[in-house]
């Protein structure tokens, strides 16, 4: 019985460290996978006259491909000066806008979003209606609740005031008008 218990337990350690090797194979090559078809993807969109932004910050008009050197050149100028820079395609970082148009958006880690994912403009400018709505009356509740808060301060300050003009001199009590002599005064 011992034997067996031994026996199995010398095959099992270098099942599971194959297992956990190649899960970790798996784990790191498939997102490796999917970034490189996203990055394929945007540059079979990339065309002469696409707006590309590139790793290195420079953000301009493609204007020259080269697919057997994978050169393109771009213009980070404008139409009336420019300024070409040659680069190589693996520099482009997104493309902002697409020559036919289409500007596919990309996340920062490369990835496309879908376009029925995407907010539209009248979506996001009614959400900020109603958010500036929310704070408008947020305002106005905050100013209701100072007004209150500031006259319940002044009730409590004439109670105070009217306490403190009753004042005990020798066993009497006089109102109004507080005498200074140097005798002490209790309240």
């Amino acid at each position: 019985m011992i034997n067996l218990i031994a026996a199995a337990s010398s095959w099992i350690m270098p099942v599971m460290l194959v297992g956990l090797f190649g899960l970790m194979l798996v784990v790191t090559i498939i997102p490796q996978k999917k970034r490189k078809k996203q990055a394929q993807e945007m540059m079979s969109t990339l065309s002469v006259g696409s707006q590309v932004r590139t790793i290195g910050g420079f953000v301009g008009i493609v204007c020259a491909i080269d697919d057997a050197t994978n050169i393109l050149q771009l213009n980070v100028g404008t139409e009336e000066n420019p300024v070409l820079v040659t680069l190589d395609k693996a520099a482009i970082y997104t493309v902002v806008n697409s020559a036919d148009g289409e500007s596919p958006v990309v996340t920062e880690a490369g990835a496309v979003i879908e376009e029925d994912s995407i907010v539209s403009l009248d979506d996001a400018e009614e959400a900020a209606k109603s958010a500036d709505k929310k704070a408008e009356k947020a305002s106005k509740k905050a100013k209701k609740d100072k007004q209150k808060a500031e006259a319940q301060d002044a009730e409590v300050s004439e109670i105070f005031e009217e306490d403190s003009a009753k004042v005990e001199v020798e066993g009497e009590i006089v109102l109004g008008e507080v005498n200074e002599s140097d005798e002490e005064v209790s309240l």
